[in-house]
């Protein structure tokens, strides 16, 4: 059955959306506002007002609180709103000591309000389209955006709104029928679409069968102990058999787990070979022997769990954990794929380790390779036991996310999009596994586009490339992946 119009909400419901689409963060129109985008505020404000006044006339005191937070969530000083709502100044800071959401007496004017807050947020709409036409393609998608997550805020019973907004009419995640993010919904058949591809890309990679080592492969350091192959790949190494035969495996089925993912098969590399160490010394010493390695690119891997030789198909993989030697193995092949089909390279540092987490572990169980340097916040016990966290086997990242997006650490986005992955904090690679599935699961056809537009992004700035790709400007989508997190609980 279609949903009417508009649709009923509980009391604070408002208000908790605007913690929700707005992220908590309280940001004051007038700072760096065009002039005419300045005046279609002023006038939304005069607008706000005037709905809190009928409130008042018709007893809708619940209502008119909602209306008040949300001009405070716009304008954090406005004194009316502040006063009504029951905060008092102490210092510089507001205090809501003692306030509570009253009721609404009467109800008989509610259909009037609704219809007003519909026309007010259609009024706001245009006015600011208006208002940034021949502004930068950037600036004017993040001036629409804002606008159109403010307008549903002032109107969230107003159905054509929430369609523009691309949310749904279906059942949520306690079984009750809401408005739904279309991501959240498209997710319910995405995520567990990929989980099978990886078991069946596993299943349906060729035994790898053992060969002989080639003259290339030779070197005074080492003398191999298993040598297999198997489809695009082989794999040389000092591990046990089995181990490396399940490493090739893993390589191996990223290629229909990549076609998978992004609508297309995978370009390269064409052919590969894995030289696995159980030592990070023995690993090390074999790349200082090979052709084409300097000394400072030396010095830069060797810490390092894995890497691609310089100007070869050839990886090398060196720890002494069984566990992680599996998993580099494929995430070195997906991310050279990524390379080949998009450009992205360690400057995106998100989405190197965003997607190779997400789809290495639908292959093995495990998320224990990041590269993470010391929080900004590392000094805080939470945010040291994160770090911990996301290398245990059994953490719920997603579970961790969603404490991560409501709370003080919560990265910000636009600024995560230009770190490199030797910068990333524990925060940023918890926030980019989240952001890589939201689009993975949620924005499948145009996700190609935008990763290919990704690495260009000085050119034209992100929320361009944003609005162009994803059709939201960055602080939009920021919104709209805490959201998902909420509506995709127990996927």
């Amino acid at each position: 059955m279609q949903p009417p119009r508009y649709l009923t909400f509980a009391a604070g419901v408002l208000l908790a959306a605007c913690l929700l689409f707005m992220g908590g963060a309280n940001v004051a129109h007038a700072r760096g506002e065009p002039p005419k985008v300045r005046a279609v505020h002023a006038e939304l404000r005069t607008k706000l007002h005037e709905l809190a006044k009928y409130c008042t006339s018709a007893k809708l005191f619940g209502a008119r609180y909602d209306l008040y937070e949300l001009v405070i969530a716009i304008w954090p000083d406005d004194p009316v709103a502040r006063k009504s709502n029951g905060y008092t100044k102490e210092g510089l800071d507001w205090s809501a000591k003692g306030r509570k959401r009253p009721r609404n007496l009467k109800k008989s004017g509610l259909p009037t309000l609704k219809a007003m807050q519909a026309e007010v947020a259609d009024w706001y709409l245009e006015a600011t389209a208006d208002a940034v036409a021949g502004m930068d393609p950037g600036d004017a998608s993040a001036w629409k955006g804002r606008a159109l997550r403010e307008a549903v805020l002032l109107a969230p019973a107003y159905e054509e709104l929430r369609k523009r907004n691309g949310e749904v009419y279906a059942k949520g995640p306690k079984g009750k029928k809401q408005w739904l993010l279309v991501e959240s919904v498209q997710s319910r058949k995405r995520r567990p679409a990929l989980r099978k591809v990886a078991k069946e890309a596993l299943k349906a990679v060729a035994k790898p069968k053992g060969i002989q080592p080639s003259a290339q492969d030779e070197h005074s350091s080492v003398t191999w102990t298993t040598a297999l192959a198997t489809g695009r790949g082989r794999i040389l190494g000092l591990p046990p058999e089995v181990e490396l035969a399940q490493a090739l495996v893993n390589a191996e089925a990223t290629y229909p787990v990549f076609e998978e993912a992004f609508g297309f098969k995978a370009s390269g590399p064409g052919r590969y070979t894995l030289y696995v160490f159980d030592r990070r010394s023995k690993g090390n010493i074999f790349m200082a022997g090979r052709p084409g390695v300097t000394e400072s690119w030396l010095k830069f891997v060797t810490p390092l769990i894995a890497c691609w030789m310089p100007r070869s198909s050839a990886v090398v993989v060196k720890s002494p954990e069984p566990e992680v030697r599996l998993e580099a193995a494929p995430r070195q092949v997906l991310g050279a794929q990524s390379r080949a089909a998009f450009g992205i390279t360690a400057k995106q540092g998100w989405a190197i380790e965003g997607f190779q987490l997400y789809l290495v572990w639908n292959l093995t169980g495990t998320r224990l390779i990041n590269s993470v340097r010391q929080s900004q916040y590392g000094e805080k016990p939470e945010q040291v036991d994160l770090a911990k966290k996301l290398r245990t086997r059994g953490t719920d990242w997603l579970a961790e996310a969603r404490t991560l997006v409501n709370g003080r650490f919560a990265p910000d986005l636009r600024l995560l999009l230009g770190k490199t992955v030797n910068t990333l904090t524990p925060e940023d690679i918890l926030y980019s596994y989240v952001f890589a599935m939201y689009l993975l699961e949620g924005h499948k056809e145009k996700l190609p586009g935008f990763l290919r537009a990704i690495p260009l992004v000085r050119k034209a700035g992100y929320d361009a490339v944003f609005g162009e790709h994803l059709g939201y400007d960055v602080a939009t989508i920021q919104a709209r992946v805490k959201r998902w997190l909420a509506e995709t609980e127990g996927l």
